[in-house]
């Protein structure tokens, strides 16, 4: 063998095996970077590629700040890039504060490092906003929630026949007998739709006090025998969580979410009732308290 070909020769060997060990740190980085991983508070990540989505918020003080983060358009971790065998650096979504007050969402940089022992893979991250550091991946037989991403806005889904609702303001008055229309509706962002009830009050012209405009936003079409959680409406532009409820009230009144205000959904008579009480709302100028009663959809 020649001088020549034996260069040749080992130039191809070279480039086969810098293709394989390519093939073999690609694979290596499918292997950890691909996957669905959980925190001790039970918040599931699904991380593909260069970033990861929230699948379940768990008990993360994270489900707090759905006005800002929407986990179904929202990365929890972007920017994801390998710096070593087993760590990389990334970008997670933290709090953005003006005082003492939250204002929004940002992100930090943060490191990512794994560590895998008695077949058990984990990631550590540097930082966390929202509570544990440590990530365990989740076994192979692990479904993913489905998300719900169809929204028929041609179709409205009116049901009229003997939906009342009773509203009691504490500061102004009771608002009696409004006929309420439900309907599906796509947020501005994020997948799916709301589901919404509307009053519809032909007595009183529309935008007056005496018409009770409100609106009660579902995530999904609400179930019987459940409790939905009330949420902060203000700048609400994502769709909600299937646990969670919204009041617009008054046109321009929103509930706030205050802590451990519920909105009940159960079944009598073969009707289906919502009831809900002294729920604040509020504008720019006023708080009020509103009970809710509706009935027959």
């Amino acid at each position: 063998m020649n001088k020549t070909i034996f260069t040749l020769f080992i130039c191809i060997f070279i480039h086969f095996q810098c293709k394989k060990t390519q093939d073999v740190l690609s694979s290596i980085k499918n292997k950890i970077i691909d996957g669905y991983w959980a925190d001790i508070n039970g918040l599931k990540l699904d991380i593909k590629n260069n970033e990861s989505k929230v699948l379940d918020y768990g008990s993360s003080q994270l489900k707090n700040y759905s006005n800002y983060f929407n986990k179904n358009s929202t990365p929890y971790i972007k920017n994801i890039t390998r710096t070593s065998e087993d760590s990389w650096s990334a970008d997670i979504v933290v709090r953005k504060y003006d005082g003492n007050e939250c204002i929004g969402i940002s992100y930090e940089k943060i490191n990512i490092t794994l560590s895998d022992s008695n077949n058990s893979q984990s990631l550590k991250l540097s930082k966390s906003d929202f509570g544990a550091t440590l990530f365990t991946k989740l076994p192979a037989s692990y479904t993913p929630p489905v998300v719900n991403s169809a929204c028929d806005t041609s179709s409205k889904v009116y049901q009229n026949s003997n939906n009342t609702l009773e509203i009691y303001d504490l500061g102004i008055s009771k608002f009696n007998n409004i006929e309420v229309r439900s309907f599906y509706r796509k947020p501005t962002y994020g997948a799916g739709c709301n589901y919404i009830f509307q009053t519809y009050n032909t007595e009183y012209p529309k935008g007056t006090v005496g018409a009770a405009e409100t609106e009660i936003i579902f995530g999904d079409r609400p179930s019987v025998n459940k409790v939905y959680k009330v949420i902060d409406m203000k700048n609400k532009i994502f769709r909600l969580e299937s646990d969670e409820v919204g009041i617009k009230y008054l046109n321009n009144f929103y509930s706030t979410g205050v802590e451990g205000e519920k909105l009940y959904v159960s079944s009598e008579g073969g009707k289906v009732k919502m009831k809900a009480d002294t729920i604040l709302t509020k504008n720019s100028s006023y708080n009020s308290k509103i009970t809710i009663d509706l009935e027959g959809y």
